[in-house]
């Protein structure tokens, strides 16, 4: 069953009740995303990864596991970019190391041994070790590494709502996340 999608009211305007299910029960997941302007409900997390990433349900388990890490990618490159736009004093935080790190691109996994920057850095946890190539950055000083995993839905969305990229609920008798 597809996720029901409704629109986030303003800061200032009450929530409304969730929508039920054609049964009248409720969703076992909420899913707030998109800046915060939209809210998903659906009872697995896949129906909630298809509204993150359109035609997700359609596609085999290699193809769901291929659109998760692109996805995861994308929100790295994105919650990256904020961090750096919303520090204009980076050249005085941060070493020129830290620097080229923070602004370079991620067409290949960023090699960091130690992160130290008073910015966190967000990695995928696909191309670092144990389960990539790329050694995973050790955290010294106020050095914060946020990891974005894709290795299944539930990690994905847990990793994503645990960056501040979406924010999740879950009724108390809901499975995973």
């Amino acid at each position: 069953m597809p996720a029901v999608i409704a629109a986030n009211p303003p800061a200032d305007h009450p929530v409304p009740d969730p929508p039920v299910r054609p049964d009248g029960g409720l969703y076992a997941f909420s899913l707030c995303y998109d800046a915060g302007k939209w809210r998903a409900y659906a009872d697995t997390a896949a129906e909630l990864l298809d509204v993150l990433i359109p035609g997700y349900l359609e596609a085999d388990p290699q193809g769901r596991l291929e659109l998760r890490l692109a996805y995861a990618v994308r929100c790295q490159v994105t919650l990256q970019a904020a961090v750096v736009a919303s520090n204009p004093d980076l050249m005085q935080r941060c070493t020129p190391a830290q620097q080229e790190l923070l602004l370079s691109s991620r067409a290949t996994p960023p090699l960091a041994e130690d992160w130290g920057a008073p910015l966190p850095l967000f990695l995928v946890t696909s191309f670092h070790t144990p389960i990539g190539l790329t050694p995973q950055p050790t955290t010294s000083g106020v050095g914060e590494v946020l990891w974005i995993d894709p290795s299944t839905e539930h990690e994905l969305l847990g990793s994503l709502h645990a960056a501040g990229m979406v924010f999740m609920a879950a009724r108390d008798d809901a499975e995973g996340l």
